[in-house]
């Protein structure tokens, strides 16, 4: 489904949402230096996925994969929200609610990312097996 050059951009974008999440999850998290650094995370998006994702895409995996790319970058704008109502927070407990819906938003982004390239392994594994002669 994906190719391995746009596999790699994935990765490369999963990579930049577990620092973002272990960030997050940090005691005394630095807001601004986080809100830099989510601000990056989805200019990646936008510059390496957002911009590639037609020029590759096969008539069969096509529209699942623009379906989870367009479920992420609903979840990014989500969670630019959440970080800017983190921001906003001013008491613990609304500190802390608000790191725990970061944290739960960045995870549901990376499982969306491991299900993309985890796809593509199953479908270069069944393609593999395809050449083979039984």
């Amino acid at each position: 489904m994906l190719p391995e050059d746009h596999r790699q951009e994935y990765q490369e974008f999963s990579r930049l949402l577990e620092e973002l999440h272990h960030l997050a999850g940090q005691e005394n998290l630095d807001r601004v230096a986080f809100f830099h650094r989510s601000k990056e995370l989805q200019q990646y998006f936008g510059d390496r996925i957002m911009t590639s994702y037609n020029s590759f895409l096969d008539p069969a995996g096509g529209s699942l994969v623009q379906s989870y790319i367009t479920e992420i970058h609903k979840q990014l704008r989500l969670l630019g929200m959440d970080i800017t109502f983190l921001q906003a927070s001013r008491s613990d407990p609304t500190t802390k609610t608000r790191k725990e819906a970061i944290s739960d938003r960045l995870q549901t982004i990376i499982g969306y990312c491991s299900t993309l390239t985890a796809k593509n392994e199953s479908t270069t594994a069944e393609e593999s097996h395809k050449d083979e002669k039984p």
